[in-house]
């Protein structure tokens, strides 16, 4: 699971150590900042990415779930009629 990022590196330390960074980015987010009007970038691994959206797609399918759950008027529709 994710953790919310707790230090941020500048953009020239992100620079001197890129290898570094690389490789820790495989098992954290690295927040780089870019400057006052840059605002920040964050340096993320593909695999992580992609468990961050999946772990998004889920909550939003839960979230669908209860609204579904919760407007069910217990109506339903038998096999043979939906064939």
């Amino acid at each position: 699971m994710l953790n919310k990022v707790q230090n941020l590196i500048k953009s020239s330390e992100l620079r001197k150590n890129l290898a570094e960074y690389l490789k820790r980015s495989a098992t954290e987010p690295i927040v780089v900042t870019a400057g006052h009007s840059a605002g920040n970038r964050v340096l993320l691994d593909s695999e992580l990415y992609n468990k961050l959206v999946e772990t998004y797609e889920d909550y939003q399918d839960a979230e669908l779930l209860e609204e579904l759950v919760a407007a069910d008027d217990g109506e339903r529709i038998s096999w043979e009629d939906l064939k």
